[in-house]
C-alpha cells in the first residue's frame, strides 16, 4: 500500500480488525509514516513532564524563598533617622468638621473650618 493510498484510506476510518491490521503495517513499511511517528514521539518527549531531581527540587524552593525575601525587604519602609543636633519632629493633627487642631514642633495650630471663622490662632 502506497503513502497516498495510505491517507485515502484512514478517512474511512474502522474498527475492523482487517483495516487496524493494514494501518499497522503499513505505518511500520512506510517511511514517511515512521519519520512522522518519530517526530510525535520527541514532541511528546518534550512536552511531557519528567521527574526532578532532589537537588533540583531544593533549589527551585531556595530560588523561590530568595525572590520573596528580596521582594518583603524592597517593601519595607526605610527608616529615616535625625540629623544630629536637629530635634526629631513630630506632628499630630486631630479634628473633626468643626475645626482642627494640629500639634507640631513650632507650636499648636487650630483652625476652624466653619465659614464664619476665618481666624487661625497660633500658640507656643
Amino acid at each position: 500500500m502506497k503513502h497516498e493510498e495510505f491517507l485515502s484510506r484512514l478517512e474511512e476510518l474502522s474498527d475492523d480488525s482487517e483495516f487496524v491490521r493494514a494501518v499497522l503495517d503499513h505505518a511500520r513499511s512506510c517511511a514517511l509514516c515512521r519519520r512522522e511517528q518519530r517526530d510525535a514521539d520527541g514532541l511528546l518527549s518534550r512536552v511531557e513532564a519528567s521527574p526532578r531531581s532532589r537537588p533540583a527540587e531544593v533549589g527551585l524552593w531556595i530560588a523561590a524563598a530568595a525572590l520573596l525575601a528580596v521582594v518583603v525587604i524592597g517593601l519595607r519602609k526605610p527608616e529615616t533617622k535625625p540629623v544630629e543636633g536637629e530635634p526629631e519632629a513630630r506632628y499630630r493633627v486631630v479634628g473633626n468638621v468643626n475645626g482642627v487642631v494640629a500639634y507640631t514642633p513650632e507650636g499648636i495650630v487650630a483652625g476652624s473650618l466653619a465659614p464664619r471663622a476665618t481666624k487661625r490662632e497660633v500658640s507656643r
